[in-house]
Formats: C-alpha cells, sequence, structure tokens
C-alpha cells in the first residue's frame, strides 16, 4: 500500500514534470498504470480528494501518450520490403499497391542484383520481392549470393512464360520462400492482385528460409525402404502448404517410398507453375509426382499436387477408394486451389482413414 506521503510525491511528480522528477516519460505511464490498477482502493481508505485528483492526472497523460505508443508499436511491427525489378513501372505498380497495406513499408527498390546486393549491407529488409529476368546481376544469381550468408525471406515475382516458371522453380531450391505471377497492370484486376501480394509478402516476413534442395543426391542418406505395415488400403495422406512450402515439401516428399499411400496435395502457386513444380519434385521422389486433373485416383505411390489458379481441389469417394475433383469457386483467404476447401473433403469423405499435414 502507498503511504499519503508517497502519494503526495508522486503528485508533485506528475504536476512539475521531467524537469522535477527527472523520470522519462514511459516511467510516468507506468507508474500511472501501476497507481490506476493496483493501488486505487487503498488510497481511496487514506484521502478521498487527493487520490481521485493524481489518478485524473494519471488518465490525462496515459491518453496523452497512448496514440504515440501505438504509432511507434505499429511502426517496429511493420513489414520492411525490399523491392527488386527491373521494369520502372513494376516498381511503380509494386509500390504504390505494397504501400497501401498498412502493415508493410516499402523501405527502397533496386533494378538488378547488383543494386539489390548493396542495399542490404546498409539496410535490411524483412523481406525481398524479387524479379528474376533482369540485366548486369539477375535475380538467380543475387539469390545464390544472398542465401548462404543472410537468408532474407524472398517471393518470387515472375512472369508466366515457360521460361519464368523454370527460373521460379529454380529459385525455390535456392531459397525463395514464395512465387508469385506479376500482377496485371489494370484497374480492374490490379486491386484484387496486390491484396493477394500483400497477404503472401505478410506471411513471408515470419518464414525461415534456407537454400533448398530437390535433387536425390541432396537428400538425406535415410529413406524408408517400405510402408510400415498396419495401414488400412483405403488411407490417404493430405498436405496443405503455403508460404514456404515449398522448401519443405522438397524435403519431406523424397523421403517417402514408393508404396506410400496416395497423396493429394495443395500448395499455394499460381496458375502455370504447379505444373513445373510437380515434374521437378517427380525427379527427386521415389513415388509418382504428377499435376492431378478432374477425375485422377488416388492411387498408393501416387502425389496428386492441385493445379494453381482456376480451380479448388475436392476428394470424392469412387468405389471402394477416392478420386479428385477440380471444382469451381471463389479464392478462400485468397487462395485457389485452397487448403480448407481440400481439408474439409478429405475430412467428410476419408474420416479416419486420412492423415492431414
Amino acid at each position: 500500500k502507498l503511504s499519503p506521503l508517497l502519494v503526495t510525491v508522486l503528485g508533485m511528480a506528475f504536476r512539475r514534470g521531467r524537469a522535477v522528477s527527472k523520470i522519462p516519460f514511459p516511467r510516468f505511464d507506468l507508474t500511472a498504470r501501476f497507481i490506476l490498477e493496483r493501488h486505487q482502493p487503498p488510497l481511496c481508505i487514506h484521502n478521498r480528494e487527493r487520490p481521485l485528483r493524481i489518478n485524473r492526472l494519471a488518465q490525462t497523460r496515459l491518453q496523452r501518450h497512448q496514440p504515440e505508443r501505438s504509432a511507434v508499436m505499429a511502426d517496429l511491427n511493420r513489414v520492411k520490403v525490399l523491392i527488386v525489378d527491373d521494369s520502372a513501372m513494376m516498381r511503380n505498380v509494386l509500390q504504390l499497391g505494397l504501400s497501401q497495406d498498412p502493415m508493410i513499408e516499402v523501405i527502397g527498390t533496386a533494378s538488378n542484383g547488383e543494386q539489390a546486393w548493396a542495399f542490404v549491407q546498409c539496410c535490411r529488409p524483412d523481406v525481398i520481392t524479387l524479379d528474376l529476368h533482369m540485366p548486369k546481376e539477375d535475380g538467380l544469381s543475387f539469390l545464390r549470393r544472398l542465401m548462404p550468408v543472410m537468408p532474407i525471406p524472398v517471393v518470387v515475382i515472375s512472369s508466366l512464360t515457360q521460361d519464368g516458371t523454370e527460373a521460379s522453380v529454380d529459385a525455390i531450391e535456392a531459397g525463395a520462400v514464395d512465387v508469385i505471377a506479376k500482377p496485371v497492370v489494370s484497374p480492374f484486376s490490379k486491386a484484387a492482385m496486390m491484396a493477394e501480394v500483400c497477404a503472401r509478402v505478410t506471411a513471408a516476413a515470419t518464414a525461415k528460409p534456407a537454400p533448398g534442395r530437390t535433387r536425390r543426391a541432396a537428400n538425406s542418406n535415410w529413406r524408408a525402404d517400405s510402408v510400415p505395415q498396419g495401414f488400412r488400403p483405403r488411407s490417404l495422406i493430405a498436405i496443405g502448404a503455403s508460404t514456404g512450402g515449398v522448401q519443405a515439401l522438397s524435403r519431406i516428399l523424397p523421403l517417402f517410398p514408393a508404396d506410400s499411400p496416395g497423396i493429394v496435395l495443395v500448395q499455394h502457386m499460381p496458375e502455370g507453375f504447379t505444373n513445373t513444380f510437380a515434374n521437378r519434385l517427380n525427379g527427386a521422389c521415389a513415388m509418382q509426382v504428377v499435376e492431378a486433373q478432374d477425375g485422377d485416383i488416388v492411387r498408393t505411390g501416387t502425389v496428386l499436387v492441385a493445379p494453381g489458379g482456376a480451380r479448388h481441389m475436392q476428394l470424392v469417394a469412387h468405389g471402394n477408394g477416392y478420386r479428385v475433383a477440380l471444382v469451381d469457386g471463389d479464392p478462400v483467404a485468397y487462395s485457389r486451389p485452397s487448403v480448407d476447401v481440400m481439408f474439409h473433403s478429405v475430412a467428410k469423405v476419408a474420416g479416419k482413414n486420412a492423415v492431414g499435414a
């Protein structure tokens, strides 16, 4: 309990401010909150007038500094982004779009890998958005240079060409945590696409990047020779992944033996990228990895990867087993196909015969 003398001293400190108390303003706030929340009942026992006056002063100071403190905390929590793209127009589109999100702060732009490397030496961003086809030092060379010494989450923003998809998968192997199609410069679609880009960039800030390894020679020496006994004939595995999932899948799928239960997989990737990703995984895995088509049967030893972009993938009963159906639907949490949509169908159709991750 605070004595009347201490209450008087605190009151003088509040009235005279820093010149008398020599206590920084944050300490005032902490002291005021301490009085308000912990010691108000005991103070009222000693004196009704002075505690009320001190509490009003404390409350005023708390209210006065709360906006400043909130602004500082919000600024500290914002995701600092570096944009790397050789197109000035695309840099402007990304900068304007990302700046609309209050949780994102664009701290710089660069037109090639050399400029980006110089920037990160003096100011480390939380996330880098990276184009791959650039003059001087391209995005892939910059990524391979960056990851061993400074593993910053990198989101590749690439074109939907065959060369672009191949290079994007190479970037994932080099350590990028996500890949996004370049936003279309159109007033009708730019807002929706930038909302997705903002969500993916914010999610990338929590990822822990590391150089990817999907080649057989780079995999762990441990690999199960066969599936342990006890699996039901109708068993299946459902896997859902988003930002950072490509690297994780590239590490764990090669460890599955060839006779593993069928796997249905949703990885949030743009349309046109999943086929290249599935082909790359197929070369590293004992199981067969393919991009799913509508009606494909879930078979032992096969991984069905949901195609990106256009439709959701659901599990459907088929005789004594299962097949996949590609269905139309709005994006769920900016994603199509959606992990949630697939998992709901797996739980409904397969129930206890399924394992999800």
